[in-house]
């Protein structure tokens, strides 16, 4: 199969192995807003049109409100049913309305994750957690309703974001993290053996991990670990971290772990699985 897009031109192998399209999340929480104001504002377009006396200004601006609304949902629903991301056994494959983009797993150098809670308050936000809810049908993801999850697959020839909004969303993510990483895992452990390896604002070493200007002696590192969004480093015998940096700016965060436990011999502590992980204590 041939695909082009704004990566160029790739070709993957076969049949996907995994489709990825969208839940109805985006759908819903617009419909919520927009139709409403659709209704209404072409409700009182009419009713302006049939009043006596008439006036023009009032009816062209509401129906000029529900013309822009109306057409913003009919957009929307057209844009979300065209989305959809494609799992090859060489790469990953990104389609929508406008055309495709894809990977190709050894093209991928960096994969970043961001996962946050979202806590929806009062009667609008209990709507919405409701739609959102029974818009996700696959309870083996490991992802809920409070959980947003985004993820960018940076490569050579561009780069594909994938997100909650997918349907097997985290499935996909390891999947990714399977392909790409054992590879990475081997570039990182050279460069960190041979003078460092960068991980965003993380540099890894034979010497220490450092974080910004701050570096810890990799002698003198107690653990290593992911916990409530951060990548938290700390000092034997210390009460408190010693250093830690957002994990969502930490780009290939497993590599790093992996890395860091090839290094130190098994030190890290630090939970690589994802599915639930991914919406309790390893993220904030």
């Amino acid at each position: 199969m041939s695909m082009t897009g704004q990566s160029g031109v790739a070709s993957f192998r076969g049949t996907p192995v995994k489709v990825l399209r969208r839940t109805y999340i985006i759908r819903i929480v617009s419909g919520l807003f927009l139709l409403p104001a659709c209704l209404l504002t072409a409700a009182a377009t009419v009713g302006g049109a049939l009043a006596k006396p008439f006036e023009a200004l009032p009816v062209i601006v509401t129906g000029s409100i529900a013309l822009v609304t109306g057409a913003l949902l009919c957009w929307l629903f057209w844009r979300e049913s065209g989305l959809e991301v494609r799992l090859y056994a060489d790469g990953i494959e990104l389609s929508s309305r406008s055309g495709s983009k894809g990977l190709r797993w050894t093209e991928v150098t960096e994969v970043w994750i961001r996962a946050v809670k979202v806590q929806a308050g009062g009667l609008i936000g209990a709507g919405i957690a409701a739609a959102i809810e029974a818009a996700k049908k696959n309870k083996t993801t490991g992802l809920d309703e409070s959980t947003n999850l985004t993820v960018r697959i940076v490569g050579s020839q561009g780069e594909i974001k994938l997100s909650s909004n997918y349907k097997g969303a985290v499935a996909a993510l390891e999947a990714t993290l399977g392909a790409v990483n054992p590879r990475l895992v081997e570039e990182k452990l050279r460069q960190a053996q041979g003078g460092g390896a960068t991980f965003g604002k993380v540099t890894l070493s034979s010497a220490g991990v450092a974080v910004g200007r701050k570096t810890v002696p990799l002698g003198e590192i107690e653990s290593l670990l992911v916990q409530n969004g951060r990548l938290n480093v700390k000092k034997k015998g210390a009460w408190l971290v010693t250093t830690s940096v957002q994990a969502a700016k930490v780009p290939n965060l497993y590599v790093l772990t992996e890395v860091f436990g090839r290094l130190t011999g098994g030190l890290s502590k630090t939970e690589t699985g994802l599915g639930k992980g991914v919406s309790s204590k390893m993220w904030a």
